[in-house]
């Protein structure tokens, strides 16, 4: 329902702002969290130990970069001592507690967690690395990404965008919209403390809680079906008949 919400959402404002104008929104969605995607964040020591990262992630980073021609890699910052954030940031999030909260006091209490404090000094490292690049005149590798968004169509390049929103990694997202990965594969991979939040988003009128792997599931009901009624003709990279990554 949240889906078809949004995309009668986006077909409203087609008279507001140019299909072009929102082509670009869309396309930048992807590339502002591409070096900053959490797919490349291992920093939970059980599920280092369990070997999940090097199980889950890896054989999706691995598709992207081999797919793509990029070079993203896996940063592992590993909380020691720290077993199990999750419950912390669970304790955090609960919800029963957030609706007697005010929203300012929710998002306070979240930065208070070690995993917003990880992902902090991540993206401060990724703005250092920016600055460098900046001084050298050099840009984030986009290989071949560019042209696959490119020849996208206007319905999948919003639902990339509309995914990132759910799960901030680009790469699950496209690896989900040209089934190059199943299903099952993706929730596993969420199914962790980096990506297996409920994400708290402001509004203007109320807290939205978007459980990462139920908004997964259903963005993924929607694509199978979408592919049937208009199948994905992408000159670059057309849709796998059957994942690669099971």
């Amino acid at each position: 329902a949240d889906i078809a919400i949004n995309l009668i959402e986006r077909d409203c404002r087609t008279n507001a702002i140019s299909m072009d104008m929102r082509r670009k929104g869309y396309a930048q969605s992807v590339f502002s969290h591409f070096e900053s995607d959490l797919l490349l964040i291992a920093e939970n020591q059980r599920f280092y130990d369990m070997g999940f990262y090097d199980r889950e992630w890896v054989p999706i980073i691995n598709w992207f970069n081999e797919t793509f021609e990029t070079d993203l890699k896996l940063q592992y910052m590993i909380m020691k001592g720290e077993m199990d954030k999750v419950d912390e940031l669970e304790t955090a999030m609960d919800v029963q507690k957030i609706f007697d909260m005010d929203p300012d006091e929710v998002l306070d209490k979240y930065q208070e967690t070690e995993i917003a404090k990880t992902i902090e000094t991540l993206q401060d490292n990724i703005k250092e690395r920016a600055e460098r690049r900046k001084e050298k005149n050099q840009g984030p590798n986009f290989g071949q990404l560019k042209k696959f968004l490119y020849h996208l169509d206007d319905t999948r390049l919003w639902m990339l965008d509309d995914m990132i929103q759910y799960c901030y990694s680009p790469m699950i997202a496209i690896a989900l919209l040209t089934n190059a990965v199943s299903l099952e594969k993706i929730l596993k991979a969420v199914q962790c403390p980096e990506l297996d939040v409920a994400m708290i988003v402001p509004n203007e009128e109320y807290l939205k809680l978007n459980q990462t792997q139920l908004k997964i599931a259903a963005c993924k009901c929607f694509i199978d079906v979408y592919d049937k009624m208009y199948p994905m003709k992408n000159p670059f990279l057309p849709r796998y008949e059957e994942p690669v990554i099971v």
